[in-house]
């Protein structure tokens, strides 16, 4: 089928935004695939209605919807925008947040440390090797890497006790 008619199959003109019908991951945007199945590319739906009615969209631009609606593809409720235009039409619509307020006396230096200390652990490990070894260190990637660990993602996956062990590696206690 091609792409163009596949685009329409998935869309609700009702009388005001035209509902994308498909696909519609976690951020809400609907999303149209194209390509043969080994070859897949992932296309918003919201972005190839633009292009299919007023060309290309220029590098590092936006679209944005006028409606607030994620799922919409009708032409008219979309424009063109940066990346300060899209945060100025949410804080204009209130539906910005932003970030929090350090208190009157600034961020407590022992917060910051804290911080750091929890960001400092979360890159550690210490692992039992299959001869019943403990290792540890703070590259888990490169320590895959020189013991011929081809999948580090499983390894931090058993850093992170989501996975109890990866080629006989371990969490140590």
């Amino acid at each position: 089928m091609p792409v163009v008619e596949n685009f329409w199959n998935k869309v609700d003109k009702g009388t005001g935004c035209w509902l994308w019908t498909g696909t519609c991951p976690k951020p809400g945007y609907g999303v149209l695939m194209t390509g043969p199945r080994a070859q897949r590319i992932k296309h918003f739906a919201h972005r190839y209605s633009w292009e299919l009615h007023f060309g290309p969209i220029p590098e590092g631009m936006y679209i944005c919807h006028h409606c607030d609606n994620r799922r919409c593809v009708r032409p008219s409720h979309l424009f063109l925008g940066t990346p300060r235009d899209n945060v100025r039409d949410a804080m204009d619509k209130g539906r910005f947040r932003s970030p929090p307020k350090p208190p009157s006396g600034g961020w407590a230096v022992s917060a910051v440390a804290r911080a750091r200390q929890t960001a400092e652990a979360s890159t550690r490990y210490r692992l039992v090797t299959p001869s019943g070894e403990i290792v540890s260190g703070t590259n888990l990637r490169e320590f895959c890497r020189q013991n011929g660990i081809s999948h580090h993602g499983a390894m931090y996956q058993v850093r992170s006790g989501k996975r109890r062990s990866h080629r006989g590696y371990k969490l140590a206690q």
